[in-house]
């Protein structure tokens, strides 16, 4: 909620009629994001596809898409990861512990702080010098490229 209250200036507004922007906000939010989660069209994004949408100047929609879609499935990596970290019995404010669950869950020990333009720039790379490997889902080689770009210390 803190993003939301951002958006909205207390100050101005007061606090009530903050909460009710913030909660008119989330009932469109909610179902929008549910039903793009729900279009198949993401199980259709190849690679091809994706490097085109990525080689689009920055101000574009197509290009707005392309970071959308590769920060997707590095949070959605990660929220698997911590989902099965939990599970595991694994302590989330363990640092150490965590990270390395995370590195065997999703392949890959890429900065926590890496930002969505690092995520988009290794993944166009990683397309463009892979031709070959083009024609496979598009979330499969985004974490492929992180793995590769990003791997984690061997023990």
């Amino acid at each position: 909620m803190r993003g939301l209250q951002s958006l909205c200036k207390i100050a101005l507004y007061g606090i009530q009629t903050c909460r009710r922007m913030e909660f008119r906000m989330l009932r469109w939010i909610v179902p929008v994001v549910f039903a793009a989660a729900a279009t198949p069209a993401t199980a259709e994004i190849d690679g091809n596809k994706l490097l085109r949408f990525c080689e689009k100047p920055k101000d574009t929609p197509d290009y707005a898409f392309c970071v959308g879609f590769i920060t997707g499935t590095t949070l959605s990596a990660d929220y698997t990861s911590m989902t099965a970290a939990l599970a595991a019995g694994i302590n989330l404010d363990d640092e150490r512990a965590f990270r390395g669950y995370h590195a065997m869950v999703v392949g890959n020990c890429q900065a926590k702080d890496m930002t969505p333009q690092q995520a988009v720039d290794v993944t166009t790379l990683y397309l463009k010098q892979n031709p070959n490997e083009r024609h496979y889902p598009a979330a499969g080689l985004t974490l492929t490229a992180l793995e590769k770009a990003f791997p984690c210390p061997s023990r």
